[in-house]
């Protein structure tokens, strides 16, 4: 029972989590979208999704490493292994970076993403890339310690300091420039370091005090994690290649309006994604220990569905509301994209779910081949119907392959599964969210009215989830009873 109490807790405190990213994540969306121009708009989504692929390929699968095999061990020995991988990932940040700036590396990198006039908010984006991926490996480590409150927190905070940053910045003076943006993102990641450094530092000074670089540690860690940087090349490659293209192609205005939609069903699939990491400690620690997991990951589905599908079925009936809500019209456009990408956020969340099985297998290199061929798969239909197709030949190819992916990632891993449709409650989720975002048949024209129809819909969807048994009384006492520690 202490168990289930305390994965209840840590639920809940991924739910406030969501709640408060809901409120803050889509500022950015709001501001940038004003206050940039569409290109501009454009050229920072490319800043950022290097970003996000940089940090990632270059902690060469490290954090899966720490999450995956971590889980468990005793606290010295957890503590040695995790700082000699740390201390090994800053060295290499440092090095790899000073390469790419004082060889021509850096230049080529420039002219491939059309950055040439953009040099210096090109050099901010590498020091973030190392921000991000220091950041991303203590994430992943509090995580392993079962300190999801923690690790939520963090990610909270790399998420959004700079966004509350930059809103601080939009109200006193409205007019903002690109290069101001780039350095309010640095600055909150900046900050998001320090404040890991700072819940870090007891276990930083037990690990110097015993001593416990062991470069064994670093060697075992990379033999783990090698096969792990062609998968998540691959990975990334399918989730941003489109852009790329469509920058190629089409220009800096087009990956705007690409990115924006994309943007907004990011912020849906990562309250799933949130939601999702909740478990995988504990799934990892059951496989670890060849205990039953099953019932983690039915939860883990049921809990990312019910965060995911209302946003969806706002989006499919509230479209266009939601576009000029965030946006204005200057990117109204976006919204003939809908139809193609919104399944998007379901099949990133099953991905990630048959990902992590993969990865608590050992399946390192089979995750690579899988990924490549979604790469391949998504690059290849970009490569052919961008042209034909423009946007829509964009979004065609990211679904097609992401469905291929799911293919793929079932085949190889369902033996390893037992769905039970019972414990995920799929319809008792399902009708509320139809029900919420049915809602807006009325179609408000003035914000306010549109921002109070979103949170009539979202009473609705709570009161629908408890009407229809999606929730138990059980689940609310635990929500309450963490609302009410909080207070104290």
């Amino acid at each position: 029972m202490k168990l289930y109490s305390r994965i209840g807790r840590q639920i809940g405190v991924s739910y406030l989590t969501i709640v408060l990213n809901f409120i803050i994540s889509p500022l950015f969306i709001v501001i940038l979208s004003r206050a940039l121009s569409v290109a501009e708009y454009g050229i920072f989504s490319i800043l950022t999704v290097t970003a996000s692929v940089a940090s990632v390929v270059f902690n060469l699968g490290i954090p899966e490493y720490v999450l995956a095999k971590l889980p468990g061990l005793k606290d010295n020995e957890r503590i040695s292994r995790f700082f000699s991988l740390y201390f090994f990932e800053f060295v290499f940040l440092l090095i790899l970076f000073g390469l790419i700036l004082s060889t021509g590396l850096g230049d080529f990198a420039l002219k491939s993403l059309k950055l040439d006039q953009y040099p210096s908010e090109f050099i901010v984006m590498i020091v973030v890339v190392i921000f991000i991926a220091l950041i991303r490996m203590l994430t992943f480590y509090f995580n392993s310690k079962k300190q999801l409150e923690l690790g939520n927190f963090v990610f909270f905070c790399s998420v959004n300091i700079w966004v509350i940053i930059l809103t601080a910045a939009y109200f006193i003076y409205p007019a903002l420039t690109l290069q101001e943006v780039v350095l309010y993102w640095l600055y909150g990641h900046f900050a998001t370091l320090l404040i890991c450094f700072f819940f870090s530092k007891k276990d930083f000074f037990k690990f110097l005090f015993i001593r416990g670089f062991n470069f064994s540690f670093v060697e075992e860690g990379l033999a783990f994690s090698t096969p792990l940087i062609l998968f998540n090349i691959s990975f990334w490659l399918v989730e941003i290649s489109d852009r790329y293209l469509i920058n190629f192609f089409l220009g800096h205005e087009s990956v705007g309006i690409y990115s924006l939609l994309s943007s907004l069903l990011g912020v849906i699939a990562t309250f799933g994604t949130i939601t999702i990491n909740s478990f995988i400690p504990y799934i990892a620690s059951a496989w670890n220990q060849k205990k039953e997991y099953s019932h983690y990951i039915n939860y883990a589905l049921r809990y990312s569905l019910m965060m995911v599908l209302p946003g969806l079925s706002i989006m499919f009936f509230f479209g266009a509301e939601i576009i000029t809500l965030f946006s204005g019209t200057k990117f109204i456009s976006a919204l003939e994209l809908i139809p193609y990408l919104l399944a998007t956020p379901i099949l990133i969340i099953l991905n990630y779910i048959l990902y992590q099985i993969m990865l608590f297998r050992g399946k390192t290199k089979t995750l690579s081949t899988v990924y490549l061929v979604g790469a391949l798969v998504n690059i290849l239909l970009n490569l052919v119907l961008i042209p034909a197709m423009k946007l829509q030949g964009a979004a065609i190819s990211k679904v097609i392959s992401l469905v291929i992916l799911l293919g793929l990632l079932y085949i190889l891993g369902s033996n390893y599964i037992k769905i039970r449709f019972s414990k995920i409650r799929l319809f008792q989720i399902l009708i509320p969210s139809i029900i919420a975002g049915s809602l807006f048949w009325v179609h408000p024209e003035a914000t306010l009215n549109k921002i109070l129809v979103l949170v009539f819909s979202g009473l609705i969807y709570s009161v629908s989830l408890f009407l229809f048994k999606a929730v138990t009384k059980e689940e609310i006492s635990s929500l309450l009873s963490l609302l009410r520690t909080k207070k104290v």
